[in-house]
């Protein structure tokens, strides 16, 4: 009876990780992860930078691909020079502490 009882009890254990697990999304910080190099960052944060950085922030999404997940941005002004593509994946975008700004900047003389 103990054996069937713990047997029960690990196979609903197994069940409900699994589960668990499978939701888990996976997340991306672009500061911690290093997909915005530490030289632009600082520079990012006091919303002072000028150099477009869309091209690391369209390689995070992509990183996602088709499974989803969480890009999360630490607080500054992201500037972009061209649109960035959004799948229609189950993906969320998240920014941290204080405002985040997507920034549209034009280098037209």
């Amino acid at each position: 009876m103990r054996a069937r009882m713990f047997l029960a009890v690990a196979v609903l254990a197994i069940a409900w990780s699994s589960q668990v697990f499978a939701t888990k999304l996976y997340e991306v910080n672009v500061f911690k992860d290093n997909i915005i190099p530490f030289a632009y960052q600082d520079s990012i944060r006091i919303g002072r930078c000028t150099t477009p950085v869309q091209a690391y922030i369209q390689a995070a999404i992509d990183s996602l691909g088709t499974r989803g997940g969480i890009i999360t941005f630490p607080t500054g002004k992201y500037p972009i020079n061209a649109p960035l593509l959004l799948p229609g994946s189950t993906s969320k975008y998240v920014g941290t502490g204080k405002p985040v700004q997507l920034a549209r900047i034009s280098h037209h003389g």
